[in-house]
Order: structure tokens, then sequence, then C-alpha cells
């Protein structure tokens, strides 16, 4: 039986304070003077976070979907109800509102948490530290980081963890908020580190070719076709492929009724022997 994973994506888009201070310059789609919600890193590292965990054999259970604020009451009973084996809280940390320097990633648990929470925890801020490179801020208890118990953290009944992987009031950690290979890092960092406790193999995400996928391909390139293919949601008779390597006829028309059935041929193709540059990106997307 597989373990299960309560994952919490943090804020709703609405909290009040939960955001950036106005940002002086363009930024992934954002103009200059508006501001990041601490949920538009949140959610999107939550959903990578969860998708890593299946891949790896967890199964999961999202405690707060969507872009609303979920009752914390709601998010710990949710994870109790379902016998979780873990609870992960993914945030974003901030020090004033205005833009300044404390920088760096920390780790919160309950002032009450366990040993094995407390593994938990050192586990994954060992691997949200290496991957991004930042400060280590350190595990800390919930009392002293926020001077209150955090509810999620406190009445959960499984280890639980709340992780705060930079600020959003410094400059240079607010840029990657909504980098969408930041947030990947993210997801991938932090199933690295619950793989670790439990004792599970971590499986990493296979790489995008960097070239053009065709039959002549190295094997690694044509098995992420494969993949992708089959998790494109097209219809056609010959999903799913067997993840063998092999660019045979049945993945060359796969990949025509996927232009076919988008509507479009992102690479001016019509063979389907040649994946380029923009099927490539868009069969990730």
């Amino acid at each position: 039986m597989a373990y299960l994973i309560a994952v919490d994506s943090g804020h709703g888009m609405e909290t009040p304070g939960k955001r950036t201070p106005a940002i002086p310059e363009d930024w992934f789609g954002k103009k200059k003077g508006e501001v990041i919600h601490e949920k538009e890193f949140n959610k999107p590292a939550a959903e990578y976070l969860i998708a890593a965990l299946k891949r790896c054999g967890f199964d999961t259970i999202s405690v707060s979907p969507g872009t609303d604020d979920v009752p914390l009451k709601d998010r710990y009973t949710a994870a109790n109800n379902a016998k979780a084996d873990a609870f992960i809280s993914k945030h974003y940390n901030a020090a004033t509102g205005k833009w300044g320097g404390a920088n760096g990633i920390e780790t919160i648990i309950s002032q009450y948490a366990t040993s094995k929470t407390q593994k938990l925890a050192d586990l994954v801020q060992a691997e949200l530290v290496q991957a991004h490179k930042r400060e280590d801020r350190g595990v800390k208890a919930d009392i002293v980081q926020a001077g209150i118990n955090i509810a999620v953290l406190h009445n959960t009944n499984m280890p639980a963890i709340l992780t705060e992987s930079g600020f959003m009031d410094n400059l240079i950690e607010a840029k990657t908020m909504l980098d969408p290979e930041f947030q990947r890092a993210d997801a991938e960092a932090t199933c690295r580190g619950i793989c670790k406790y439990f004792g599970v193999t971590y499986r990493g995400k296979t790489q995008m070719p960097k070239d053009n996928v065709t039959r002549n391909s190295p094997k690694e390139d044509i098995k992420w076709l494969q993949e992708q293919i089959n998790k494109s949601g097209i219809d056609c008779p010959y999903l799913p492929f067997k993840i063998n390597g092999i660019y045979d006829d049945g993945l060359r028309i796969a990949v025509l009724m996927y232009w076919k059935q988008k509507k479009w041929n992102q690479d001016g193709r019509n063979t389907g022997w040649i994946v380029g540059p923009g099927t490539r990106e868009a069969l990730v997307k």
C-alpha cells in the first residue's frame, strides 16, 4: 500500500498581506507596479509536488485546491480523515512587506512536533537549500518563527511541515516566484526529502530533449516523447504506448493526431517523423 501525502498550497489569492511589494519591472507576464500573490507560487509548486509524488509511487490528497482560502480546520481535518502519512504545506516567506534584505529558506514545524516530524523537516530543508543554493535558515518551531501555534502543524495527526522557499519582499528571491523552473525544482527537492524520509526511491523527471526527436534520436529522447504523448489526452487508438524508445509508425501517427486535435502544427511539419522545439514545449505544458 502506497504512502498518502496531504499537500497544502498555502494562502489564498485574497489573503491580506500575502503578496510582494509593487514590482519595479515586468516579470513573467506581470507588469511594473503590479504585485505577485503568494498563491501564485504556492499553487503551482504544490501541483508540481503532487505530480512528482505520484511519479514516485505515493498517493496524494490536495487539501486546498483552487485559489480561494480554504479554512485551516478543513485542511487538517481532510488530512486527518484520510489518515495521511505526512502533511506538506508550501509557502513563500515575508519580513517587513517592503523590499529588503531578509533571505533564505526555512522549514517550520509545531513546537510540539515529534522526532519523526523533525526528521522529515530536516530532510526536506536540506534538499531545498541544495536545490536553490540559498541561505539555510534551518528548521524552526512555529512559536519561534511566527509567535503562534500554526493550526495545520499543531492539529494534524501525522508529521506536518511548512516550507518557506524564499522571501516575497527580497527583490532577488521574489523574481523566482513565477519562474516555472524554480517552482518545479522546489517541488522535486521537496519530493526528494519526502522519499528519503519514507525510504522510497526517488524517480526523477525525464528531461525534455534539447534536439528534435526523430527515428534516429537516442532511446531516452524517444521514451520521453512516448511518455508525453501518453499524457497528452488525445484520442488515439495506439495509446498508451509501451515506453520502449522505438519511434515506429504508431508513434508517428499519434504525433500527427496530436497536432490535428490541438488544431495546429507547432513546428510546421506534416510527416510526424520530426518533433521540434515548439511541440516539445507544448507537450510539457
